[in-house]
């Protein structure tokens, strides 16, 4: 299946998104963020984007370039890894 094919689950209404590779920051005006990236789950991979959770464990420390503290993690496929100065890097 090609990227184009993919089903995008992406929450619309973004500002903007910031591409780091693997993974893509997509901004909202409210001040969401959410990490866009593939999610290969059993049986389908999918385009999706977890929200960080800003108010209860993220941090933004920078946004040009992003740093977020500490890791993420997506619960649905394991993805975990570090963004620091625009660049992403598994755990």
């Amino acid at each position: 299946m090609s990227t184009t094919d993919m089903p995008d689950l992406t929450e619309e209404g973004y500002g903007r998104i910031v591409d780091h590779g693997r993974v893509q920051t997509v901004w909202y005006p409210d001040g969401r963020v959410r990490l866009r990236h593939e999610c290969r789950r059993p049986y389908i991979v999918l385009h999706t984007a977890p929200l960080l959770q800003l108010d209860n464990g993220h941090t933004i420390v920078s946004t040009d370039p992003v740093t977020v503290t500490p890791s993420i993690m997506c619960a649905d496929c394991g993805l975990h890894g570090f963004l620091t100065d625009g660049v992403w890097k598994d755990c």
